[in-house]
């Protein structure tokens, strides 16, 4: 994990802790800026994966992973637990 600065961390940690509804931290590592953005034979760039337990947090979770799904640099793999 690179060091965001102490502030921050106290932030992000004190907003998870706090937050009335479901939160999600994206951190931007220059994704978008068009010279990792594949053409239609090109290799998938990023990976994510969603684990799914079933709660209306994993519900969330899963609608998201399906908006970036649509995204050709973006694979997204879902794990669901029975």
């Amino acid at each position: 994990m690179e060091n965001i600065g102490h502030g921050w961390r106290l932030f992000n940690k004190r907003v998870l802790k706090k937050s009335p509804c479901s939160v999600v931290i994206f951190v931007d590592r220059g994704f978008g800026n068009g010279a990792r953005t594949p053409g239609p034979n090109s290799p998938v760039v990023e990976r994510v994966c969603v684990m799914f337990f079933g709660g209306p947090n994993d519900c969330e979770t899963l609608e998201l992973g399906g908006r970036m799904a649509e995204h050709l640099a973006i694979k997204v793999t879902v794990v669901r637990f029975v």
